[in-house]
């Protein structure tokens, strides 16, 4: 049997070529924004140590609870929680997002944020789905956002064109969100700045089905 120190190079070396091992070419690693299998898959990548972070993407989060209501009739409930992502600060369960144009260039591939931080790309693989209405001239349309867990997440599309820079403007706005039963929590926005209305709106009040309001 050989004596353990002649072993040790060549355990080095082995462990040295897998540190050093290149990307499978044409393959990139992974962005922090990315969303991965902790949302979208049957196996999570999460890592429950300490706050909690991402095998897959390598960014870390955080969920506080500021308040919540209990015998909410959703199942999302009636709950005001807030996550951090160490890829985009701090997020509202309530803040999907959908980024059309200009920012993209089709109103048929806009670019969907969700709450906990991750974009959703509508990949092979993937659980979410968005579905839309209207077609890219005309001032209005709708998104339906399919999440993972069968809840639709409904929007509502304002588009205008700018005549100045000859280029269309979206808005979507979340009006709704229907939980994998098909019960409604509406949401309801307030102007906070006098401005635009389809632009300077923010979340005031999200009511349960059975008419619980969270303000």
């Amino acid at each position: 049997m050989r004596p353990l120190f002649f072993l040790r190079p060549f355990l080095s070396i082995a462990l040295l070529s897998l540190w050093t091992a290149p990307l499978v070419p044409g393959q990139t690693p992974p962005s922090a924004t990315q969303v991965s299998a902790t949302h979208n898959t049957d196996v999570s990548s999460f890592i429950g140590t300490g706050s909690g972070y991402d095998a897959w993407t390598g960014s870390t989060r955080r969920t506080v609870t500021d308040f919540s209501v209990p015998g909410a009739v959703s199942s999302h409930g009636l709950v005001a929680k807030r996550t951090y992502s160490s890829s985009s600060g701090w997020n509202w369960n309530y803040s999907w997002f959908i980024q059309g144009r200009p920012a993209v260039t089709s109103v048929y591939a806009p670019k969907v944020y969700l709450p906990g931080g991750g974009i959703a790309t509508f990949q092979t693989g993937t659980k979410e789905r968005l579905f839309s209405t209207g077609n890219s001239i005309s001032e209005f349309g709708t998104y339906d956002l399919y999440l993972e867990d069968g809840s639709i997440v409904h929007f509502n599309r304002f588009s205008e064109y700018d005549e100045m820079n000859l280029r269309w403007i979206d808005t979507n706005t979340p009006e709704y969100v229907l939980d994998p039963y098909g019960r409604k929590t509406l949401l309801e926005y307030e102007n906070f700045s006098g401005g635009h209305p389809a632009y300077d709106i923010r979340l005031k009040r999200w009511p349960d089905p059975r008419k619980v309001d969270m303000t």
